[in-house]
């Protein structure tokens, strides 16, 4: 997408509902923005400038599966924002299955860059860690996990897996996702457990449609 097409969607959901004020905007879903960098930290640049929509750099997010020369961009570009990074797996057999992105970016060369771009920004890194029975909520993924982050300036959310009918994962219980939450309480640093809608249209978050 073009900078103006970026900044027009911002202005179009803004102009739906004139009476609810926009609070967050995440750059993802549609594309990678870290592969379109330079057109998203023009619209960056626009949406937070005073005399245009005066955004707040700690309501905005970039998110993204992994691209690291674009994660070392955005900490060299200067502009302020948020990174939340798609992990879904610390351990790299795991994480190439669910992301073949970690194939190019393996992790070692990924927790490079987040520390990288933690040294240019004030704000924590955001991981996403979709939960998926029988894939990646074992003991071994926990310790995996702690060990990844442990030293790194971050909150983890964790989102239950909604299937999608040509991948064989399926969505864990609410026993499952009390006892891993539980385990997870053993990670240092905040963690989430977000609920997500859309699903029925393929549309909600904790999803791989695009993988």
């Amino acid at each position: 997408m073009e900078t103006h097409e970026i900044v027009g969607q911002i202005m179009l959901a803004a102009s739906l509902k004139p009476e609810q004020r926009l609070t967050n905007i995440v750059f993802m879903g549609m594309g990678e923005p870290l592969d379109n960098l330079p057109n998203v930290l023009k619209a960056l640049a626009i949406i937070q400038a005073e005399d245009a929509l005066a955004f707040s750099p700690r309501r905005t997010t970039i998110s993204t599966c992994g691209v690291i020369p674009g994660i070392t961009a955005l900490a060299e570009s200067g502009v302020r924002c948020k990174l939340a990074v798609s992990l879904n797996s610390a351990i790299d057999s795991v994480r190439d299955e669910l992301m073949p992105i970690n194939r190019l970016y393996p992790l070692a060369a990924l927790k490079n860059a987040i520390t990288y771009y933690l040294s240019k920004s004030n704000f924590r890194v955001t991981f996403e860690y979709i939960l998926i029975p029988e894939v990646n909520m074992s003991a071994t993924d926990i310790k995996a996990l702690r060990k990844f982050v442990g030293d790194l300036s971050c909150k983890v959310n964790f989102i239950p897996y909604n299937p999608v009918q040509w991948f064989p994962y399926r969505k864990p219980d609410e026993a499952e996702i009390e006892a891993f939450m539980a385990s997870a309480k053993s990670l240092n640093q905040a963690i989430t457990l977000r609920r997500s809608r859309g699903a029925e249209v393929s549309g909600a978050c904790g999803q791989l449609a695009a993988t």
